[in-house]
């Protein structure tokens, strides 16, 4: 599947490139890729607390619980919320692991979101950088000029 929504992405690339700036559709992948993670995450964090619900004496969706009545959308919005500030680095701290299994994956999805992160804001500003060439040449040719009148 996700071989072939790479292709996909390639098909709507090559028909929308003509149409919208390439540093755009950029910006849109990323933001798809980043949602797209985050599901993966969110999914992961809530099978791993359904999969020890008998296991353990408590687990993260307990935290949830205790405060709301909650349906299946419930929970994926609570799991979402979680892997959204974990990707983004942000961390409320309100929705934490409470077992080992639940630590261990929560550590290997920290690594994966600081990974996404900083590719993504890396080639964010490479692509806004982009956007600016005109004004970059400008500004050495601004440069340029005040350093032949001195």
């Amino acid at each position: 599947k996700v071989v072939r929504a790479s292709r996909i992405f390639k098909r709507w690339e090559r028909k929308l490139i003509v149409k919208i700036r390439y540093g755009t559709l950029r910006l849109v992948q990323f933001l798809i890729i980043t949602l797209l993670v985050v599901h993966w995450l969110a999914c992961l964090f809530y099978l791993i607390a359904e999969f020890e619900v008998g296991e353990a004496a408590e687990t993260w969706t307990d935290q949830v619980f205790n405060f709301y009545q909650t349906s299946n959308f419930d929970m994926y919005i609570a799991a979402m919320y979680w892997a959204m500030m974990t990707v983004t680095t942000i961390g409320y701290g309100d929705i934490y692991p409470v077992t080992s299994l639940e630590r261990g994956y929560v550590m290997v999805a920290m690594f994966i979101g600081a990974a996404i992160f900083a590719y993504v804001l890396g080639t964010i500003c490479t692509v806004i950088a982009g956007f600016m060439v005109r004004s970059i040449e400008f500004q050495e040719r601004m440069d340029k000029l005040h350093s032949y009148l001195r």
